[in-house]
């Protein structure tokens, strides 16, 4: 046996020229597609002492339309999902009530109107749509449970106006998604959207604990789920095998953009005495996905954005609360 067989010596020296990344094709033409997911940011307030104190968290709203900006800005950005929750609605909730929260739904339309509006000022081109949630229902649920006369009722049809396919009480009609090009998504928890045949949309019905949601849906869907309702950040990659190979699909979570301080009225809240709530930091992340996506090609992308105390990093670039 000879020597250089007998033992283990150093690797021959070897030049590697640099790698080279291949060149960026435009966005627009490689035929990927982007979605931006926005979450549950449970519009309403709580007024004490004449202050309204909002469990929307302004900060978080903030610095997601700026991601949004720049998603625009690097490639088209085709559809926005709004993934419901959009109002709280706590006055109109069968759960116990507060004083501070009555006549304060005015006040969180006008913002859930406001942010519809910036989000179509920033991608004027865009689908943008809006699923009703469990806190969305709660307004048509309240008038069914206790003024069922109203229900339905729409604008007076003798003016020239075209009117509107929504009833006057309703959650699209009162947040004029009409005047925003805003597709509203109702039939919850029912309600799909689908980005292509393999990525679907819902607000979201399912609640595990320890960061297990995700898993729940992945494990028990046939094709990739985005959702909302649970406040978590969360995405869950599943690979599986049929005849033909790998199938891939993923189920994802991206937080909310609600406060996450104990503002948002919820089972682990609490109000003082002077009907402000006591802080408390619930297990509730802020976040937004950016999803890239191809009609007729099983491949995606999924880039959750974590967003904290108003601040946030993605794609390279630092992006904070104005």
């Amino acid at each position: 046996m000879s020597a250089t067989s007998s033992f283990i010596t150093t690797a021959a020296p070897t030049i590697i020229k640099p790698v080279k990344a291949p060149k960026k094709a435009p966005a627009l033409l490689s035929g990927w597609k982007t979605a931006v997911i926005l979450p549950d940011p449970q519009f309403g307030f709580r007024n004490v002492d004449g202050t309204l104190d909002p469990f929307h968290d302004v900060n978080a709203l903030s610095v997601s339309t700026q991601v949004l900006a720049a998603v625009a800005q690097d490639s088209r950005v085709d559809v926005v999902v709004n993934l419901g929750d959009f109002l709280d609605l706590p006055a109109q909730s069968k759960y116990e009530q507060r004083i501070e929260w009555q006549n304060t739904t005015q006040a969180a339309l006008n913002a859930g109107h406001i942010w519809l509006a910036e989000q179509r000022a920033t991608v004027p081109n865009a689908q943008i749509v809006l699923f009703e949630g469990n806190h969305d229902k709660r307004l048509q649920d309240s008038i069914l449970r206790y003024n069922m006369a109203s229900a339905g009722l729409r604008v007076a049809t003798v003016t020239n106006k075209v009117p509107s396919a929504y009833a006057v009480l309703s959650v699209p009609f009162l947040l004029d998604v009409d005047s925003l090009n805003v597709e509203w998504l109702d039939g919850y928890p029912a309600r799909k959207f689908w980005l292509n045949d393999t990525i679907k949309c819902v607000h979201g019905s399912i609640v595990r604990s320890s960061a297990s949601t995700a898993s729940a849906y992945a494990r028990s869907e046939r094709t990739s789920t985005i959702f909302g309702h649970v406040h978590r950040i969360e995405v869950h990659h599943t690979t599986q095998q049929d005849r033909y190979g790998p199938v891939r699909n993923f189920a994802a979570t991206p937080g909310c953009l609600c406060r996450v301080d104990g503002a948002v009225p919820s089972m682990k809240g609490a109000n003082g005495l002077d009907g402000k709530p006591i802080i408390n930091y619930e297990d509730w992340q802020q976040g937004m996905l950016v999803v890239r996506y191809k009609e007729d090609d099983p491949r995606y992308v999924v880039d959750p954005v974590h967003i904290q105390d108003g601040w946030a990093f993605y794609g390279g670039q630092e992006f904070n609360a104005v």
